[in-house]
């Protein structure tokens, strides 16, 4: 009997407002809601009404206070009434679909996205049928449940999809230049950033701020070990928004720069080799950081190519100059074997196990290339699966690739690795005694980098010889 009740005193507020007596339909609303605080539809009446209020309230302004202000009081009351009603009714679908537009209207986007996200996440079976909240269903053509349940979705998503455009491409850039060009602190900066991505978690543009932030900080560092830390962290940041969002051209190229820059060649290549094949990007146009100036292009098509240019080249620097760490255990025990003498020992202490058995366990993307020699002793490559290879001829500019006859590459890799094991040495002799100090982590380092070096200068990829000589082969149709 009680809801029926309500239901009727709030159709008597509807036909006060269809009189236009809105100030009447108003005041009776907002009595019916403090009479009836637990009821949704009450609360919902309220809040409609309330929204009205502060759209007529944009015009002219009163004799006691400024459009502004009114338009803002009757806001957040539209926000206190939908509160309530989702409250009340958490599993009806269009009483968060208001509660969330209205604190969109507030400027409250963080928690009007989270409003929608939890609606629309709302299992079918779980949902109340709008009409029970709602006194404006009475008033139009009869439907079934199914349907307004599935009105209310559809509602809920699209305006969900519009404030997740609007965020990234309205509320985020300006906030992007602000922390960009400003003047504040580092560490300000960079909690302002924090705050943003994790407020927008669905921008793209506020995940890449955020790193592009760090990043920064990474450049400005002089310590070799932080420096390491930071891109570290930078990764995991990257790495979750490229799970996140995977047709961005822009999170792939961040990702896989980021992995260049900690030595992690074949994740970097996986990543640039992904992106190259998304079909229909995001348009870097709504990604950018700084926003509209660090991707040129008129239209989406030249934007698009003018990110893929950039994932090109850096395939090519991932080609020629990084090192595949192909069988490094031999490598170690090899080394092991020929110097006995104390510093080798030091160096076995000072380098961490994966020094000696990343390689084994990274990415073999050419274990199917061997090298042997014939009976004229004349090095012959095998190449059972050639896609691969094919693969790296097509992506990657032919620019900047020597060929380099293989004997001599030997020859040079030899001369290069000699001077980097007498670097080390000159190191392991300086390293301090006290191993808990700051200087003694900053020789491990420097050690432990120069062997990542020596890996690269000793270990040969295959593709430093192939793709040069292959180049006589491709052709452009």
């Amino acid at each position: 009997m009680a809801d029926r009740r309500i239901r009727l005193e709030a159709l008597e507020a509807l036909r006060l407002q269809s009189e236009e007596k809105y100030a009447d339909a108003l005041t009776y609303a907002t009595a019916l809601a403090r009479a009836n605080p637990g009821s949704a539809l009450a609360h919902n009446l309220a809040g409609t009404f309330h929204v009205r209020a502060s759209t007529a309230a944009e015009g002219p302004p009163g004799d006691e206070e400024d459009a502004s202000t009114v338009a803002s009081r009757h806001r957040r009351a539209a926000v206190d009434s939908f509160s309530a009603a989702a409250r009340i009714a958490p599993n009806c679908v269009m009483s968060g679909f208001f509660h969330a537009e209205a604190l969109a209207a507030d400027q409250r986007f963080s928690g009007a996205m989270l409003e929608l996200f939890r609606v629309t996440s709302t299992p079918e079976t779980k949902q109340d049928d709008p009409v029970v909240h709602h006194v404006a269903y009475d008033l139009v053509v009869a439907s079934n449940a199914k349907t307004r349940k599935a009105d209310a979705v559809y509602k809920a998503s699209v305006v969900m999809e519009g404030l997740a455009a609007r965020i990234n491409n309205e509320i985020v850039p300006p906030e992007a230049v602000k922390l960009l060009d400003g003047d504040a602190a580092v560490d300000q900066v960079q909690a302002r950033a924090k705050l943003l991505s994790e407020m927008y978690p669905y921008s793209v543009r506020a995940q890449l701020l955020r790193v592009h932030i760090d990043l920064e900080q990474v450049r400005a560092t002089d310590q070799a070990v932080r420096r390491k830390g930071l891109l570290r962290r930078i990764l995991a940041l990257i790495s979750h928004a490229a799970d996140n969002f995977e047709s961005s051209l822009l999170v792939a190229l961040f990702h896989a720069k980021v992995l260049f820059a900690l030595d992690e060649f074949g994740k970097s290549e996986s990543e640039c080799r992904r992106a190259l094949r998304i079909e229909g990007p995001m348009d870097p146009n709504f990604e950018d950081i700084p926003p509209a100036i660090s991707v040129p292009g008129a239209d989406y098509e030249s934007r698009v190519s003018s990110v893929k240019k950039q994932l090109r080249v850096l395939l090519k620097r991932i080609i020629v100059v990084a090192a595949k760490f192909l069988n490094t255990e031999s490598l170690w025990q090899h080394m092991s074997n020929k110097h006995r003498d104390e510093l080798w020992g030091k160096l076995q202490s000072v380098l961490d196990p994966v020094f000696s058995e990343n390689a084994s366990k990274g990415d073999h993307s050419l274990d199917g290339i061997t090298l042997c020699q014939d009976s004229g002793q004349h090095d012959i490559f095998q190449l059972p699966q050639v896609q691969h290879m094919f693969e790296s001829l097509l992506v990657s500019p032919s620019i900047g690739i020597r060929a380099e006859p293989l004997a001599e590459m030997r020859q040079r890799k030899c001369r290069d690795g000699s001077e980097i094991l007498e670097d080390i040495k000159e190191k392991l002799k300086m390293l301090p005694e006290d191993t808990l100090s700051t200087e003694f982590e900053e020789f491990c380092f420097g050690i432990q980098n120069l062997w990542l070096k020596f890996l690269k200068i000793s270990l040969l990829d295959y593709r430093e010889v192939i793709l040069p000589l292959a180049r006589s082969f491709q052709w452009v149709c």
